[in-house]
């Protein structure tokens, strides 16, 4: 993962059960059909066959969606099946508002254990902008980690989500600044985990200087470069400069396609978003403690 380079448009696969297909097949063509190859499927079987054969083509698979209980099978399973097979792809449950509360317990485990990246209500009404959020942060993340965006930026490499990873994540979102994450068994997380040393704590941010630490050796990672769980305040020392008015990586991120979703997405929340400018990030922010909370939430 990171460096490889898949063929054709990304895909997106969806398995849902026929009461919801109509819902679900609509949400997900008329938003992202343009980018994307999208296919949504009613059964564990055709969903596994088509990621076999998209992964035998070099297909890149950015997401993979299901309902808990398809016709025949358990969504949960074949996203665990799926992972096998195509181990970048994103996962997320699928529920419809009748199932809701009866299948929290199982995804909360299944989140809990890595086995899921999220869970979403199906939409029942039109212009459902959070549920599309959450999908669009998916598919970035996709993008980024799989370097299906060539965009140098931040590295953040980290075992799972995180409180400290999210509070991070927001802070690069609100300043525009390009990232993407790594898991520390990854071979770039093994790269920067090595080099941080063995008294470094996750997550771990490389802001890239772009000074080599040698003109022998212009691709090796500089030790200088690599925070180890870092404070907000040491992120906007390290932050890029500005040119020509913009942040350096701001013009790679108003792709429409690729927003930034809220940290309160990923269900380990900062606190509520501070709206701002790009430059005028306020002293108290910046100094917010990892866990500190903020009220009103």
């Amino acid at each position: 993962m990171g460096n490889h380079r898949f063929d054709g448009v990304p895909v997106i696969l969806v398995a849902t059960t026929h009461a919801e297909h109509h819902a679900v097949e609509t949400e997900f063509t008329s938003r992202y059909a343009h980018d994307y190859e999208v296919h949504v499927v009613e059964t564990c079987d055709e969903l596994l066959d088509l990621t076999r054969e998209l992964t035998i083509d070099n297909r890149g698979i950015a997401l993979i969606a299901a309902e808990p209980i398809l016709a025949d099978g358990d969504g949960l399973g074949l996203l665990d099946q799926v992972h096998s097979i195509n181990p970048t792809s994103r996962r997320i449950a699928l529920l419809a508002p009748a199932v809701f509360a009866l299948n929290l317990p199982a995804l909360r485990t299944a989140s809990s254990e890595g086995r899921l990246d999220t869970w979403l209500a199906i939409p029942t009404a039109p212009r459902d902008e959070e549920f599309h959020s959450a999908i669009v942060e998916m598919l970035s993340d996709w993008s980024w980690s799989t370097n299906a965006v060539e965009v140098d930026g931040v590295q953040i490499v980290t075992e799972m989500k995180s409180p400290e990873t999210a509070r991070i994540v927001d802070y690069l979102q609100r300043m525009g600044l390009p990232y993407r994450r790594f898991l520390a068994d990854s071979e770039v997380g093994r790269s920067i985990v090595a080099i941080a040393g063995p008294d470094a704590r996750l997550p771990l941010v490389r802001m890239p200087s772009k000074r080599p630490v040698s003109s022998t050796a212009p691709d090796e990672v500089n030790p200088d470069e690599i925070l180890s769980a870092p404070m907000l305040a040491q992120l906007a020392d390290r932050r890029p400069r500005v040119r020509g008015g913009r942040w350096t990586g701001r013009d790679e991120l108003d792709d429409p396609q690729l927003p930034r979703l809220s940290a309160r997405h990923l269900r380990y929340a900062p606190g509520p978003a501070r709206a701002h400018a790009g430059a005028a990030v306020r002293g108290a922010v910046l100094r917010r403690p990892a866990g500190g909370g903020t009220g009103g939430r």
